[in-house]
């Protein structure tokens, strides 16, 4: 078996390929997994000018303005429909961010995604449900009366209900088991719930290096802009100074704004985030897909390569 150690983080699954196979497929300690063929967005639909749209931080919503249209002669359609758009991806729709969000100097989000575009990430989905602040041990330096949080214990509560096909995983994807974030995907987002310092500590020492989540902000929506649950999962220094930082080796990642339906259950799935290329900001708008995993036992592998 040729095997290939790009396109899949994570080390410990080995991916090997058979050219007859469109999918890639992983082996572990004692099974073969592969993605499934259909994945499953978990992805804010951007709606232009029409019906509801997400507007996190009570920010414009997205819109289009149409600059050239098409004209009828002779009664066929002559020229073009071209349209110039306004969003802000933070606010409108599922996004990407990295360093360059919150950094002195400015990172695109391209050169961090740079190599992984099209990677598969072994992933775990949790359901955590928000806790009020003032019943909670968990800390945050801005929280108010009111407050809801995600806390280090509702993580790790999750977790343990997880039986998996990944020993770890690079990547965690936390749904806020809210109503407001589970039925539909267009919110107001007023004083929504966010995560506690000791729940982001206890991400970044488990070693996750992308974090997804229907919230709108890890942060707490007003916190005088210190964004400190940012600066620790992005692990910056508290100056926010990135001068100190290879970014073609810092791929951390922070993906907002999700949608994940209710069906969709907790476990593990293979996830490619789904970043659009080439956005020289310090953000992106992104389709996350979610692959179901397919497990495929040594025999029947061996019956699919007896053909070969």
């Amino acid at each position: 078996m040729a095997q290939l150690k790009e396109k899949v983080s994570g080390q410990d699954l080995q991916q090997d390929h058979f050219g007859f196979f469109n999918r890639p497929l992983f082996r572990g300690a004692d099974k073969f997994l592969r993605p499934a063929e259909k994945p499953v967005r978990i992805s804010v639909p951007l709606r232009f000018n029409e019906g509801e749209q997400a507007n996190a931080f009570d920010q414009p919503l997205a819109k289009t303005d149409r600059i050239l249209d098409v004209t009828l002669r002779d009664g066929k359609a002559n020229g073009v429909r071209c349209d110039s758009v306004t969003f802000t991806p933070h606010c409108n729709t599922t996004h990407t961010e990295s360093i360059g969000h919150i950094s002195k100097d400015a990172v695109s989000i391209s050169d961090v995604m740079a190599g992984i575009e099209d990677t598969l990430h072994q992933a775990l989905l949790i359901s955590v449900r928000p806790v009020a602040y003032d019943t909670t041990n968990d800390t945050y330096k801005h929280a108010k009366h009111g407050d809801y949080l995600i806390t280090r214990y509702g993580i790790e509560n999750a977790m343990r209900s997880i039986r998996g096909e990944f020993p770890t995983t690079q990547a965690i994807i936390i749904r806020c088991d809210h109503l407001n974030y589970l039925e539909t995907p267009f919110n107001r987002f007023d004083n929504p719930p966010y995560f506690s310092f000791e729940a982001m500590q206890f991400l970044v020492d488990c070693g996750y290096k992308h974090l997804l989540t229907n919230l709108p902000s890890i942060d707490r929506a007003s916190d005088e802009g210190e964004l400190l649950n940012h600066v620790s999962f992005f692990r910056m220094p508290a100056n926010r100074d990135a001068s100190g930082i290879n970014v073609a080796e810092h791929k951390v990642t922070n993906t907002e704004l999700c949608f994940i339906p209710r069906e969709i259950q907790d476990g593990h799935y293979f996830l490619r985030l789904g970043v659009l290329h080439n956005w020289n900001l310090d953000a992106a708008p992104a389709a996350p897909l979610l692959f179901p995993v397919e497990e495929i036992s040594k025999e029947e592998l061996r019956r699919m390569t007896s053909l070969l």
